[in-house]
């Protein structure tokens, strides 16, 4: 739980690095308005929080789901002129749910902690 604890806090702890550098870059215009312009953007925040939970949640969930969101929100308004993607939002959201259920059920399982497979099987 220890080492799970310093994973955690090294990983929040780059992130808030990488997020307070960016930062500074946008305030002294060392990033072009067509990049500033996503950076501060409501999908970014949302995949920031998705990057936040990642790094601190044991469960990757939320996370995941957040990343995704704002992910797909932010192509949707930075790509339109490749397709239209809006279309896609919610059977993608559906699938990739469904994906995150079936994964999460293959890892977690009904066995009890310290069981293995073998004896479960007895």
């Amino acid at each position: 739980m220890d080492s799970f604890r310093k994973g955690n806090s090294i990983g929040l702890g780059l992130l808030l690095i990488i997020i307070g550098t960016v930062l500074i870059a946008i305030n002294l215009h060392w990033i072009p308005f067509a990049i500033r312009s996503w950076l501060i953007s409501w999908q970014m925040l949302l995949i920031v929080i998705g990057l936040i939970l990642l790094v601190s949640n044991p469960d990757k969930s939320p996370g995941l789901i957040l990343l995704f969101i704002g992910g797909f929100f932010l192509a949707i308004e930075h790509f339109t002129h490749i397709y239209n993607l809006r279309k896609f939002f919610w059977p993608s959201l559906i699938i990739f749910i469904g994906l995150m259920v079936l994964v999460k059920g293959n890892r977690g399982g009904s066995y009890r902690s310290g069981e293995s497979l073998n004896d479960h099987n007895k």
